[in-house]
């Protein structure tokens, strides 16, 4: 619990300093997951999805749509 809180914290941080780089958006998503706040958790992967580079982290956009499918079919 402590550590994806403190996850968040850290994710949150980099997303204030550049809220255009993707990755952060992804580690946000699992973290929030990870608490159960899957409505947040959806967003920041809909928001890693929009800023992905979609030649670079194909695999990862995929995960992410996974994910977003895997909470609403809870």
């Amino acid at each position: 619990l402590a550590r994806d809180e403190m996850a968040i914290k850290a994710y949150t941080k980099a997303i204030a300093i550049n809220p255009k780089y993707d990755d952060p958006y992804y580690g946000l998503g699992n973290a929030l997951h990870s608490l159960g706040r899957d409505e947040e958790a959806i967003e920041m992967y809909k928001k890693f999805i929009d800023l992905a580079d979609k030649q670079r982290v194909d695999p990862w956009i995929k995960k992410a749509e996974q994910m977003i499918a895997k909470i609403k079919n809870k």
